[in-house]
């Protein structure tokens, strides 16, 4: 951390000129958007083993919005999980995008960042999983990446960054276990039985996600309530389940805004599971799927009613 310090006061020093130039506040020229990293997940417990040997983290995994805030110049940007928040009627496709870039532009201490510093967090509102009123609508530290690495820096390192910083209104969550010796036992524990401190309810955690820092490798291991994947009798998995199709049509949302087009959905999904998996699906039978998800939960009936609605 300590080197990783005097490189950043270097950069910070060059970052903050005045002879900097501003880029175009509509459009970012110039700034290229960093994605969050896609997890995979972990499919059967006997993959664990082979994550012995690693120095791996475990935190859980919040079922919120996945976003981000940074500074580029002297401007303070959100991101969501796909683009900058920037535009009005972008900022209205999703309640949440609003509360984020309302704490964004109230605190001020966000303006200490580096230019080459983005910071990754979950905006807890409500979206499958119902946490207690004291933690919604807060940003959770999930992950920083210094941009002139290309590198996550450890959360140990990203908390304390943000400390010196003195950055404030960031949450950080708690390390759950660590260490060389993670097993499929201890990861039962954690998801099946420990519930989660944000929940008022003693409801489980959506899942917990492990960190391979040194590797830069990371994974999740899901409660099945919330599972995105299903393993058939034959033993092959099956990922388009509704768990898979909520959460795509909530991103779907995010990105787009309405209306909702099953066909434009379905390819949506099946371009998540290729990149979080490495697994093709059949659009047909994705496209079915997500038509029969849309029946079955009036999403559909529920878009029209609110379309007539609107136009009164």
């Amino acid at each position: 951390m300590k080197s990783y310090m005097g490189s950043l006061n270097t950069k910070m020093s060059k970052s903050s000129q005045v002879g900097n130039p501003l880029p175009d506040y509509e459009g970012l020229a110039g700034a290229k958007f960093v994605k969050y990293t896609k997890i995979p997940p972990i499919t059967r417990l006997t993959d664990i083993p082979r994550l012995n040997g690693r120095e791996a983290e475990v935190y859980e995994k919040l079922d919120g919005g996945n976003c981000q805030v940074r500074r580029i110049g002297w401007q303070l940007v959100a991101g969501s999980k796909a683009h900058f928040l920037k535009g009005k009627k972008v900022i209205e496709r999703v309640e949440w995008f609003k509360d984020l870039n309302a704490w964004m532009y109230s605190n001020d201490t966000l303006y200490k960042l580096p230019q080459n510093i983005v910071v990754f967090g979950e905006w807890l509102s409500h979206h499958t999983v119902q946490y207690a009123k004291e933690n919604e609508n807060q940003f959770y530290l999930i992950d920083v990446l210094d941009t002139d690495d290309n590198r996550f820096l450890s959360y140990e390192d990203a908390v304390r960054l943000l400390q010196i910083l003195e950055i404030k209104g960031v949450r950080f969550l708690e390390r759950l276990a660590c260490g060389k010796g993670l097993t499929s036992r201890k990861l039962e524990s954690l998801v099946f039985e420990e519930p989660s401190p944000y929940r008022d309810d003693k409801g489980p955690k959506e899942g917990v996600v492990i960190k391979d820092y040194k590797n830069q490798e990371f994974w999740k291991f899901k409660h099945p309530d919330f599972e995105e994947y299903m393993l058939k009798p034959d033993g092959s998995v099956e990922f388009t389940t509704a768990a898979r199709i909520r959460k795509g049509l909530y991103s779907y949302l995010e990105e787009r805004g309405p209306p909702i087009i099953p066909e434009e959905l379905a390819k949506h999904i099946q371009i998540d599971i290729l990149e979080e998996t490495g697994k093709e699906t059949g659009y047909e039978e994705v496209l079915q799927k997500v038509r029969n998800f849309l029946i079955q939960n009036d999403v559909m009936k529920h878009q029209a009613r609110k379309r007539r609605d609107n136009g009164r």
